[in-house]
């Protein structure tokens, strides 16, 4: 089902919890989200079994970050086996659905970085990985058939040509705050930089996951593990060794990865 429940916050350095272990990085941890682990068709009792939908799923980095859905017209759905044998996901049809937890607000200073599993089924598409309840502002990583787009609060946004595609990805997202520069890695090899030094990152609040402007997605697929690290300096940036070691750990749970 939805993982071996665990106490909220047991923090991963101490072994994950249910079918999710700990990754090998574990300072700055902000949010941890693993489909393999406390996942919950209800608020928190009940484990989420195939088929079911999302009331709840805990974060596994020791924040005791809570995120849900309570509308069932806007929950996504639970997949066992679904990214590879052993590997569920957060399943999302063609209907509104996004997830809400509390706000996660890096400072003006701290640079971050962002990993996502994911197999999308129809593209091109548009979906926001990370973002707000907000139309059209605090959008980060919206894949709009073929556009990254990163928008800010006052709606200043860095654009990218990003080629649409339905293969199993590992993406790495790094906002580095030394040098204002955005990385995008996928698959552990680097695919494109941007200047992000036009966006107001202060006061950059996250709250929703998995959403588009604010909730309007047609987009499907399936998301596996998404971590989010936020601190400064290199707690926030993850070097070309650090993306390596966070790659391999990856590829080792999701096989199909090149």
């Amino acid at each position: 089902g939805g993982g071996i429940s665990i106490i909220a916050n047991d923090p991963v350095t101490s072994g994950g919890g249910g079918g999710g272990d700990s990754p090998p990085i574990t300072t700055a941890l902000e949010l941890y989200v693993d489909p393999d682990a406390d996942v919950y068709s209800d608020a928190g009792t009940t484990l989420a079994v195939d088929g079911d939908n999302i009331r709840q799923v805990n974060d596994q980095s020791g924040n005791s970050v809570v995120l849900s859905q309570s509308a069932a017209s806007n929950q996504f759905t639970y997949k066992v086996d679904s990214l590879g044998t052993g590997n569920s996901s957060i399943y999302k049809d063609s209907q509104q659905e996004w997830l809400d937890f509390s706000t996660i607000s890096p400072s003006a200073t701290d640079s971050f970085t962002l990993y996502s599993v994911h197999q999308k089924t129809i593209s091109p598409s548009r979906l926001n990985v990370l973002g707000n309840n907000l139309s059209s502002r605090n959008r980060i990583l919206e894949w709009n058939n073929g556009t990254l787009y990163l928008q800010d609060t006052d709606g200043t946004q860095l654009s990218q040509s990003l080629a649409q595609s339905t293969n199993l990805e590992c993406r790495a997202y790094v906002f580095d705050r030394d040098t204002d520069e955005f990385r995008l890695y996928i698959n552990n090899t680097l695919y494109s930089t941007g200047d992000f030094s036009a966006l107001s990152m202060d006061g950059f609040d996250f709250m929703r996951l998995y959403n588009n402007n604010p909730g309007g997605s047609t987009a499907t697929g399936y998301f596996g593990r998404l971590l989010f690290y936020i601190g400064s300096g290199s707690d926030g940036i993850h070097s070309n060794t650090d993306l390596t070691t966070m790659y391999n750990w990856f590829k080792s749970k999701y096989t199909s990865l090149p």
